[in-house]
């Protein structure tokens, strides 16, 4: 495994420990992380934040749910 991929799978680790409380979806946690990853997405590549939140939300549950 790479290096870059350790780095992402221990950050995704960790967001799932936010991302999931008790038992229970933290709603609250995931929508903050999808708009904060929308708005890199948006920082990168132009646009407005509304435009990529469909695609983090996507990703956001994802990790949440692994």
């Amino acid at each position: 495994m790479s290096r870059f991929a350790k780095v992402i799978k221990n950050e995704n680790a960790a967001l799932k420990a936010v991302l999931f409380v008790g038992g229970k979806f933290n709603k609250s946690a995931i929508m903050k992380e999808s708009w904060a990853r929308a708005a890199r997405f948006a920082s990168f590549l132009g646009g407005k934040a509304s435009e990529f939140l469909a695609q983090a939300m996507k990703e956001v549950w994802a990790i949440a749910k692994a």
